[in-house]
């Protein structure tokens, strides 16, 4: 028996979905970027790039204020994502939990955008900073927040 959605449920060929293990947590990101260039489906990914921009200025608008309650209104969106378990997207440190960001990376993203990239957002040169590349200690494939 296969471990993935369309084999375990024996769905037939074409799904319109990420096929997933049931099992595990797959280390899938989404690129925003990919999202921007999508030709379809339509008007998802209109909706989608909407989304991302309307969440991405908000984050910058508050880095950008830098006020200690702002600061904290950054780190609670970027802090927030929430999946369903069933997803098995992403990767987990404890088990699959479906939190997705924690508390910590959020701290860990608003620190790098309010020292390394706050020149960049400041000048107005970063319409999209979802397309900066940002180093964050503990986002990575391999790694889990201490």
């Amino acid at each position: 028996m296969r471990n993935d959605v369309v084999g375990y449920y024996n769905i037939r060929r074409p799904y319109p979905f990420v096929n997933v293990d049931v099992f595990v947590d797959t280390p899938l990101v989404v690129d925003p970027q990919a999202i921007r260039l999508s030709s379809s489906p339509q008007p998802f990914a209109r909706e989608a790039i909407d989304c991302l921009e309307s969440f991405w200025s908000l984050v910058v608008m508050y880095v950008l204020d830098g006020s200690e309650e702002a600061l904290a209104k950054a780190e609670l969106l970027l802090g927030s994502f929430k999946e369903p378990k069933e997803n098995r997207m992403g990767v987990t440190c404890g088990g699959i939990s479906g939190r997705g960001s924690a508390h910590v990376i959020a701290k860990r993203i608003v620190a790098v955008l309010t020292h390394e990239a706050y020149g960049l957002m400041q000048a107005g040169s970063v319409g999209q900073i979802d397309l900066v590349p940002l180093f964050v200690r503990g986002v990575a494939a391999t790694s889990c927040p201490t």
